[in-house]
């Protein structure tokens, strides 16, 4: 759960893990618009997806009071909680694409 809900502030605090073999290389210019077409149409549409796939997983073990089959294990309400945490992550990440792409847009050479 905890992973989840820091995914987009570990993103807005540019902390993710990043393979930069060439990014830190190039300029800032190039640089944004990496982020930009990344952030549009990568970030963006896998961010929906996930809102959206998993809003019947969601609801279905709200509806049935879904608990875990473990001995010991999570009881109801805990296990519906931590599923919704996965659209949120969706919606967060999805709202710190567009910041990112609107920062790319606005975004001067001398940051």
């Amino acid at each position: 759960m905890v992973f989840l809900l820091v995914a987009a502030y570990t993103l807005s605090e540019d902390a993710h893990v990043r393979v930069d073999v060439f990014y830190r290389h190039w300029s800032k210019r190039t640089q944004r618009l990496v982020n930009l077409f990344g952030s549009l149409f990568c970030l963006c549409p896998v961010s929906l997806f996930l809102v959206l796939g998993s809003f019947d997983y969601v609801e279905t073990s709200w509806a049935i009071k879904e608990s875990s089959k473990d001995a010991g294990g999570l009881a109801y309400p805990f296990v519906p909680i931590l599923k919704t945490a996965i659209p949120l992550t969706g919606m967060l990440l999805f709202m710190q694409g567009l910041f990112i792409a609107f920062k790319s847009m606005v975004g001067s050479d001398n940051d």
